[in-house]
């Protein structure tokens, strides 16, 4: 297993956990950055996890 990352706008990064091929890309800001490092890796995506939505509901939960 193996993590990667892109740089992403001027401040963030988009994560990306493969395993024999497979992976699964956390907060993929940019589309473009993304299936360029997919396509050229041979890597298919199996999911992805938007971390700053799941924090915002869990913050609105909290404070219901």
């Amino acid at each position: 297993m193996r993590l990667f990352f892109i740089r992403s706008f001027e401040d963030n990064y988009i994560w990306i956990l493969e395993n024999k091929k497979t992976c699964v890309i956390v907060d993929p800001g940019q589309s473009e950055k993304v299936c360029h490092f997919l396509h050229k890796r041979k890597f298919l995506p199996i999911a992805q996890s938007l971390s700053h939505i799941i924090m915002m509901i869990m913050f609105l939960e909290y404070h219901r």
